[in-house]
């Protein structure tokens, strides 16, 4: 230190503690007169060493922790992005196949909310599946809870119901029920696959109608062929007492029978006449009719007839196209329905007439506010010969279901007792 004029410093021990000493020549005026020296004590120093040292540790330590959950976390959340993406496939898949489903599905959970709802079950309840989905039987319409509640109170697997599925729709339904359970063998949830029968129970109906119109058909082509013969006989002989065997007294009660004989003869001869042309009906004559014209045609011939009778009559057509159709024929089908409608309704009520497509068929639909029809004449008013009319023959509707027949048609009919009758025609349509 004496020997230059820079500072020295070193570490050395002094009275048993470790300092930090700094020298320094000590000059005054040029003159060095010592040297300068300072010591520090370093047990503080180490203290702090100490300290910066285990905060290193432990900082290492949380940074490893650190480093460690963010690897963990980088590897989970790869794994929940894969995981997520696999199931928004399953998601998709199951859902495109529920959705494109023929049959509606339901799912319950243990609590009786509905968890699957697919694009079916949407048609065939008339409701949104938004508008159903985590909701229980309990918290939704009347119908439709009373509906639901009875499709999963069935107690067996499979089971076939009428239900009001919709506000005045009816449906014949076949419900197959499954059930999944937990680990422990508590309930985790049930579905119902829904299929609607009632168009293949209306299609069943229909060709056991058509077999048995065409057995009666054949029978009453029989036996008119067996009556006609003596009934012509009888016809001539009436005639011919009418003509040439006249009486010297009574002459006016004997003009009187033969005249009655005669106009009996004629109304018999009429109803067999029926029965010859149900049982061998005419070659139709098809021709591509606007829709419009031919509702506007037999509306025209039968809003006299409504107006006599203080009854509203309206008829709309919404279907601008053309329909292939014999024209006369499918007019006195129409009027049949309207007759029946007119003949059902009291005065100041109301008939409609509705025309309009519905995919590739032209529906006409005859609405009336009448009397209604009871479900056990449902099943038999197109029965040949079945009237509740006290001068009907029983066989306007089941010439309306030939007519419709031979135009490869169907109709179907909705009615309560007091409320009326809605007779719905299905024609196809060519385009």
């Amino acid at each position: 230190a004496l020997q230059h004029d820079s500072v020295i410093t070193r570490q050395v021990s002094f009275q048993g503690h470790e300092s930090y000493e700094v020298i320094r020549r000590l000059s005054i005026e040029g003159s060095t007169i010592g040297v300068l020296r300072i010591g520090l004590s370093m047990d503080e120093l180490h203290a702090i060493e100490d300290r910066m040292t285990r905060r290193v540790a432990i900082m290492s330590i949380v940074l490893a922790v650190i480093g460690a959950m963010v690897f963990m976390a980088i590897v989970v959340n790869q794994h929940y992005r894969t995981v997520s993406q696999k199931y928004s496939q399953i998601q998709s898949f199951t859902g495109s196949i529920l959705d494109h489903m023929r049959d509606a599905v339901m799912t319950i959970n243990a609590q009786n909310q509905i968890t699957i709802f697919n694009h079916r079950a949407e048609e065939l309840f008339e409701t949104k599946a938004t508008d159903v989905l985590g909701k229980m039987s309990s918290e939704l319409s009347s119908v439709l809870g009373h509906c639901f509640s009875e499709i999963f109170s069935e107690p067996g697997p499979e089971s076939e119901l009428t239900l009001e599925c919709a506000a005045g729709h009816t449906h014949i339904v076949s419900i197959s029920l499954s059930s999944t359970h937990l680990s422990d063998g508590s309930l985790e949830s049930q579905t119902a696959v829904i299929k609607d029968l009632t168009e293949a129970r209306q299609l069943e109906r229909e060709i056991h109608r058509k077999e048995k119109l065409t057995a009666m058909g054949e029978l009453a082509s029989g036996v008119a062929h067996e009556i006609r013969n003596p009934l012509n006989a009888i016809s001539m002989i009436a005639q011919r007492y009418e003509k040439e065997f006249i009486p010297r007294s009574g002459i006016k009660e004997y003009r009187t029978l033969t005249h009655v004989l005669k106009d009996e003869s004629a109304r018999v001869n009429g109803i067999i006449q029926q029965f010859l042309t149900f049982a061998r009906p005419p070659k139709l004559k098809f021709a591509n009719v606007s829709a419009q014209r031919f509702v506007n045609h037999v509306s025209t011939l039968f809003q006299g007839q409504a107006a006599a009778r203080h009854i509203q009559f309206v008829s709309h057509c919404d279907y601008v196209g053309t329909v292939r159709l014999d024209h006369d024929a499918m007019t006195q089908a129409i009027l049949n329905l309207l007759q029946n409608a007119l003949d059902a309704t009291p005065p100041h009520g109301s008939i409609a007439l509705k025309a309009f497509r519905k995919e590739r068929s032209l529906i006409m639909e005859i609405q009336d506010t009448g009397e209604g029809i009871s479900q056990e004449q449902l099943e038999k008013i197109f029965n040949l010969y079945f009237t509740t009319k006290t001068n009907g023959n029983g066989m306007g509707l089941a010439i309306t279901q030939q007519i419709l027949s031979q135009h490869e048609g169907s109709i179907h009919v909705r009615s309560e007792v007091s409320l009326g009758s809605t007779f719905t025609i299905s024609l196809p349509l060519v385009s």
